[in-house]
């Protein structure tokens, strides 16, 4: 979605006759939300095809995301200030690694695929990624706009569903373990077989203004000056 319309109580504006800075104008994003853009492949079918998978394993990339959201990236071009700056010139790459071990392990997540690869992601363990600079991670808050439509989608694929992991070890039925299916994608518990699924929630964001040229800001206290 890239045309917003602004509507506003009857009186205020006349819809027939919008005129630069009105509260009924229309205006166009410049493009697609950032961190909806997506370049993969990621059909239900990919998650239960075992045999793809294990095929695929030998030439598929790992993405290394922390517990603090952040994965390995490449700057070019100035990069943000600090773990709260957004403020860049330049385009980040995310950067992956190969993958090792026969076959994908149990915890890792199926992003999908891109021009025939696959791309997998985990939380961090330290020696996947060994000698990293810990300054050169970012994350979505830091790097989304900066990532391709590649590198935006998988990480914030990768972000979300690594986080709902964390959270869903047991199930909310009768409190058995869980372990992770369909490559990631649901999780099943050891007792009763109950199956667990990534939440979904809708979001809105809007923008207040005062039909000029002002507009509402908020900020929570823990972001810095």
């Amino acid at each position: 979605m890239t045309n917003v319309h602004a509507v506003v109580p009857e009186g205020i504006d006349d819809p027939a006759r919008p005129s630069g800075g009105n509260a009924y104008d229309r205006f166009d994003l410049l493009g697609p939300p950032v961190l909806s853009r997506s370049a993969v492949l990621r059909d239900d079918a990919l998650r239960h095809d075992t045999e793809r998978q294990h095929a695929g394993w030998s030439t598929a990339r790992m993405l290394v995301v922390d517990s603090a959201g952040r994965a390995p990236v490449a700057w070019t071009g100035r990069a943000p200030d600090g773990p709260w700056g957004m403020d860049t010139d330049g385009t980040a790459r995310l950067v992956t690694v190969p993958t090792s071990g026969d076959a994908p392990p149990e915890e890792a997540v199926l992003l999908g695929e891109a021009n025939g690869v696959a791309y997998w992601a985990v939380r961090d363990p330290a020696e996947i990624v060994p000698g990293e600079d810990p300054v050169d991670r970012a994350d979505l808050r830091s790097a989304g706009a900066a990532l391709d439509a590649l590198g935006a989608g998988l990480l914030t694929t990768a972000v979300a569903v690594l986080n709902w992991h964390d959270t869903a070890l047991f199930c909310g039925r009768d409190g058995s373990r869980t372990h992770p299916r369909a490559a990631g994608w649901h999780r099943v518990c050891e007792a009763h077989g109950h199956e667990d699924y990534p939440r979904t929630d809708p979001a809105v964001i809007c923008l207040v203004h005062d039909g000029a040229d002002r507009v509402l800001l908020a900020r929570q206290p823990v972001w810095p000056e």
